[in-house]
Parts: structure tokens; C-alpha cells; sequence
């Protein structure tokens, strides 16, 4: 997709993946976006997304390596959590 939308002229894609970090894909990326929120609020979203149990959300969470791991290593941290905007955040981007 990456390959076809530079073929296509377009100078940016975004790129939505959990594991991105640890894929070979990153080398293509020319800053790390990462989009956070409190572990409560994730957990509601990841069971209402995916209709699972909160046992098997909370598996799936202790899979994934800690915030600040993600935090350390973006460019551009967005807050998807109340009290902030993700209208205001996404203007981080630019």
C-alpha cells in the first residue's frame, strides 16, 4: 500500500499498525504518531471494539510492551482521552 501510494504522487500515508515499532515497515516512516489514553479508558474501547471479555482485553494488553516504551520512541504524541480534544491533538500532525 505504502509502495502504491507513492506511485499514486502522494507524499504521506499514515500507517495504523499496534506493531509498527517492531515491524521492518518503520523505515519507511518519517516520524512516529503515537495515540494514548489512560489504561482504563483503552480497556473499555478494546472490549467495545472487539466484543471480548475484560479478561481476555487485559490478556491482550499485557502482550503489548508499557506506555512509555510507545512514548519514548514517538514524534508526535496525540491524547485521545478526555478532557482533550483529539480535534486539537490531530492539529499536532499538521
Amino acid at each position: 500500500e505504502i509502495n502504491k501510494a507513492e506511485n499514486e504522487g502522494f507524499e504521506n500515508c499514515i500507517i495504523d499498525a499496534a506493531a509498527l515499532l517492531e515491524s521492518p515497515s518503520k523505515r519507511h516512516c518519517k516520524k512516529m504518531i503515537v495515540v494514548t489514553a489512560p489504561m482504563e479508558t483503552r480497556l473499555e474501547r478494546i472490549i467495545l471494539r472487539d466484543s471480548i471479555s475484560k479478561e481476555a482485553a487485559l490478556q491482550r494488553m499485557a502482550m503489548q510492551k508499557d506506555d512509555e516504551y510507545y512514548l519514548s520512541k514517538a514524534d508526535i504524541i496525540i491524547r485521545n482521552y478526555y478532557p482533550y480534544s483529539l480535534e486539537e491533538e490531530l492539529k499536532k500532525i499538521g
